[in-house]
């Protein structure tokens, strides 16, 4: 399940890429076909070959995130866990999703977690080796989530909220309110 929501992901991201030369290729040959003009020609070339390239690092991209989600042990842990936007939260490790590439990240290897209170209510949690932005619903959603987080490593420091909650996986989801 984990793979086809990844593989699901990077589709998403291609789709614009993808579809705008391939509707202006195929007006492009219409109007061809019809006049048969000469730099026309050279044009649909142009277009298909970037189309080739497009595709070539759609399928490298997808190639290596398949090698990543094979090389990840106990995948299938990650279809009971919490899912946040393009995030897949477990105990102990987390799978995300992002710039085109998947990564796991360990929660020992949490260093900071801030909280940016926008549109999304976005916990910025930054590791050893990178930085993941879980997009939550609310900010008591967001709190729940430090909650768990603070489960998971005692030593994360908060900045812009307090960790609220239960601490357990499923209680990020949990919309009722924590009391």
């Amino acid at each position: 399940m984990v793979k086809k929501y990844c593989l699901s992901f990077l589709s998403i991201d291609y789709y614009a890429f993808l579809m705008i030369p391939t509707i202006l290729l195929f007006g492009i040959m219409f109007f061809y076909t019809r006049n048969q003009v000469d730099h026309l020609r050279w044009l649909i070339i142009l277009i298909a070959l970037f189309l080739f390239v497009i595709l070539f690092t759609y399928n490298l991209r997808k190639l290596k995130i398949r090698r990543t989600l094979n090389s990840i042990k106990n995948l299938n842990e990650y279809d009971e866990g919490v899912f946040l936007d393009r995030n897949f939260l477990i105990e102990k490790r987390m799978l995300s999703y992002s710039k085109k590439q998947v990564k796991e990240y360990f929660y020992e290897d949490l260093i900071d977690v801030t909280y940016q209170q926008n549109k999304k209510h976005e916990l910025v949690c930054k590791f050893k080796d990178g930085e993941v932005i879980l997009p939550t619903g609310s900010k008591a959603q967001a709190e729940r989530t430090c909650a768990f987080l603070l489960t998971q490593n005692n030593v994360i420091q908060f900045h812009n909220i307090e960790p609220n909650g239960s601490g357990t996986l499923h209680s990020i989801d949990n919309t009722e309110v924590q009391q």
